[in-house]
């Protein structure tokens, strides 16, 4: 019920009324509607596009029209980026050693998504692939490729073995990119024999990896 008082309060008393003793309502309404139009913009207006794979190039500073022709490269026959809204990512996340700032930050960025499974396919040097093996982040090609498929690429001589100190076995977790027919093999590296690719241990679309890297290293017959 209103009161005597509030009736008889002018306009202006009354705004300053509402505002002293409802001012933490009105804040709340305002956030919810705000995430709410947030939200409903987000996942039913503008949805964000499926990510199809995400490459994290991780030795190479690389520009933007690299990897924009990069992905369109290697994008399956199966997926038309045009007419759906899959993606496929490719980024650099690399930096001098003249900048260890922003280093650093890519280097958190990129531990950051690896963990959060946002990434599927890593590309590196021999000494950084190697590292990264030994910190967890590159998973076994065995859980990815058949027996058959790997046999093939080890009669090619393109496998990259690794040994861990406490075991006598070695297994696959890379591949050489010698052999690539894209627009990375105009970088030295490439050709040379010094870039490998693999896939993150924490991604959720190894099948996906594996239909990237099959391009990437130009075996469309397998």
């Amino acid at each position: 019920m209103i009161s005597e008082k509030f009736k008889n309060m002018t306009a202006k008393e009354k705004i300053e009324h509402i505002w002293e003793y409802y001012k933490l309502h009105i804040f709340s309404v305002i956030f919810i509607i705000a995430a709410l139009s947030v939200l409903i913009n987000n996942y039913i207006i503008n949805p964000p596009p499926d990510i199809y794979c995400n490459i994290a190039i991780y030795s190479d500073s690389v520009s933007s029209d690299t990897t924009d022709r990069l992905v369109y490269e290697i994008t399956p026959e199966d997926v038309n980026l045009e007419n759906t809204n899959q993606q496929i990512v490719a980024a650099s996340y690399y930096v001098p050693e003249s900048e260890p700032e922003i280093a650093n930050q890519l280097q958190i960025k990129f531990q950051t998504l690896s963990m959060a499974n946002m990434l599927d396919i890593i590309i590196a040097d021999e000494h950084s692939f190697r590292k990264l093996i030994e910190q967890g982040f590159i998973i076994e090609l065995s859980e990815v490729f058949t027996t058959d498929e790997l046999n093939i690429l080890n009669d090619d001589k393109i496998l990259f073995n690794y040994t861990f100190d406490d075991k006598v076995q070695n297994f696959a977790y890379g591949i050489n990119l010698k052999n690539t027919d894209t627009v990375l093999k105009n970088n030295d590296n490439y050709k040379n024999g010094n870039r490998y690719v693999g896939v993150i241990r924490n991604s959720e679309k190894k099948e996906n990896a594996k239909k990237i890297i099959f391009k990437l290293i130009n075996y469309n017959n397998i």
